[in-house]
């Protein structure tokens, strides 16, 4: 590779890099708004809080096999230009729709699953794309750096989050989400034009699910994947299952300290405590007991 051309590709990689930080950022608005609205303006129950978590991540779990031989047969930069326009206009119909008084827990609904297939398609294509801009050698490192984007977006961002949404309301707040895709797919475009957008598209030499069965009987051949897979299907159950639940409180917290004080339930277990304290109500009622 000529030196000119080592570095767009470099650029192109901060590019990548910075877009892939902003969208993160406005991720987590999402998905702090998203059972925040849920709670507060339709009063949904756990049951609703749980499907409408579900539903960002059920699109995993039904198009998983077929999102990687699909993304495989297009351009992946293409692809994911594509997931980003898809994400910027689904998140910004419900600070649309909530202005105009038309909001439905529906709507919401449609968003988290319309989203969460947007967003697999981002995720692999963007996995396939990266060896056409990284060098072999840097592979590791650019994965790691994307990663650690993501993972300091996930733990800076919520509190300013939540300061944000306190102040102009969850449903506006999502349009921080739907710019925060539109400045992604920005960066796209500014990598297409450094570098453009990547290998030809592999021919097709079958149906999908014909693909798809290949690349199965290729897993089941070779314990090494059995074992990834089985890995990478067991966290991302367990981080499911973390986000869903953590979302969830979030949303009830922020629903009990919205209440008016007159309207809180009187009972102590009702209101949050910190673990500290707990620790030392049960120390005292130890003693009293002795």
């Amino acid at each position: 590779m000529h030196a000119t051309a080592k570095v767009a590709h470099h650029s192109a990689f901060h590019w990548l890099l910075g877009g892939q930080a902003i969208s993160a950022v406005g991720g987590q608005v999402t998905f702090m708004a998203l059972p925040l609205i849920a709670t507060l303006m339709f009063h949904a129950s756990p049951a609703r809080m749980g499907i409408l978590s579900a539903l960002d991540n059920l699109p995993y779990l039904m198009f998983g096999l077929f999102v990687g031989t699909m993304v495989d047969r297009h351009r992946q930069l293409n692809v994911m230009l594509a997931s980003d326009v898809v994400r910027a206009v689904c998140v910004a119909t419900i600070p649309v729709a909530f202005l105009f008084g038309l909001l439905s827990f529906g709507q919401l609904c449609v968003v988290a699953f319309v989203v969460g297939i947007a967003n697999i398609f981002f995720d692999v294509a963007c996995q396939a794309y990266l060896p056409d801009i990284v060098q072999k050698d840097r592979l590791v490192r650019s994965n790691g750096a994307l990663q650690t984007a993501n993972g300091l977006a996930a733990l800076g961002a919520p509190g300013l989050v939540g300061v944000f949404i306190g102040t102009v309301g969850a449903p506006l707040s999502m349009l921080v989400d739907a710019v925060s895709y539109a400045c992604s797919a920005g960066t796209l475009l500014r990598v297409r034009a450094m570098v453009g957008t990547g290998r030809q598209a592999a021919q097709a030499s079958g149906s999908i699910v014909s693909s798809v069965r290949e690349g199965i009987r290729a897993v089941r051949k070779d314990g090494r994947l059995i074992g990834l897979g089985g890995g990478s299907t067991f966290v991302a159950l367990s981080m499911a299952t973390r986000t869903s639940a953590a979302a969830s409180c979030r949303a009830a917290a922020c629903a009990w300290r919205s209440l008016p004080a007159s309207s809180r339930p009187a009972s102590s277990t009702c209101t949050p405590r910190s673990p500290t304290s707990s620790m030392a109500g049960s120390t005292s009622r130890r003693r009293c007991s002795s």
